[in-house]
């Protein structure tokens, strides 16, 4: 039953005050969870010191990046986590209330799938909106990506998987993660609840991306060169 434990984890580059906030929000949305979790955040190397919230918030496991990026501080963060569970959320993004008891459950209903996705709350400074996910299909998530970084998943296949892609600097590694995930059978399953919220702002990585199309584009057509074999149809 409903015993796993689940690490969540949340690389932190924080600049400024204001992404200090949106930090302290993030942990505080885990820190109301229900069950048997643990809270990792590793500091990858932000300007701006992380003093208070460390003395605010005891509970979390605070790590020092070893590396460089958001890759390498998950990847990092998943190999010292005790769960056998993972939850990537980053650090300007949150859990709605109850979000883990609903991961759980639906983790264990999942049949043969290996990943538990959500629907999400895309918000800003005054609004939110809930995005509809689509239900799992491989062929689906290779044209277009209906899952966030923050799915639930075996640490055991984070491993199997070679974690995130350190490699995939301009972005979308969450995106080629799932997909590899997929090329080695391990599937989504979705709930249709929000659970993760997702906070859109011009200096969000896939915001940014987006508004410059031509490295969003260089960084598909890296993922694409990575994945050949599913991208020719040959898988």
């Amino acid at each position: 039953g409903g015993k796993a434990v689940i690490s969540v984890i949340t690389p932190a580059l924080v600049k400024d005050a204001k992404g200090a906030q949106w930090l302290h929000e993030c942990i505080a949305s885990v820190k109301t969870q229900a069950g048997e979790w643990e809270h990792i955040v590793v500091n990858d190397h932000s300007p701006y010191k992380l003093d208070a919230l460390r003395d605010r918030w005891p509970h979390v496991r605070w790590l020092d990046a070893e590396a460089k990026g958001v890759s390498a501080a998950r990847n990092q963060a998943a190999r010292l986590a005790k769960g056998e569970l993972l939850l990537p959320l980053d650090a300007d993004d949150k859990l709605s209330k109850g979000a883990l008891a609903i991961f759980r459950e639906a983790w264990d209903n999942r049949g043969k799938a290996g990943i538990i996705y959500s629907d999400v709350v895309m918000f800003g400074e005054d609004y939110a909106n809930v995005y509809l996910a689509a239900e799992y299909s491989f062929h689906t998530l290779l044209k277009a990506t209906f899952m966030t970084v923050g799915c639930l998943h075996r640490k055991a296949d984070w491993q199997r998987s070679g974690g995130w892609r350190i490699d995939m600097q301009r972005g979308l590694e969450d995106w080629e993660y799932w997909i590899t995930m997929g090329e080695m059978g391990v599937c989504g399953k979705r709930v249709a609840e929000p659970l993760y919220w997702y906070r859109r702002h011009p200096r969000g990585r896939l915001q940014w991306l987006k508004a410059n199309r031509d490295l969003w584009d260089r960084a598909y057509v890296a993922m694409r060169e990575l994945h050949k074999d599913v991208y020719d149809g040959r898988y």
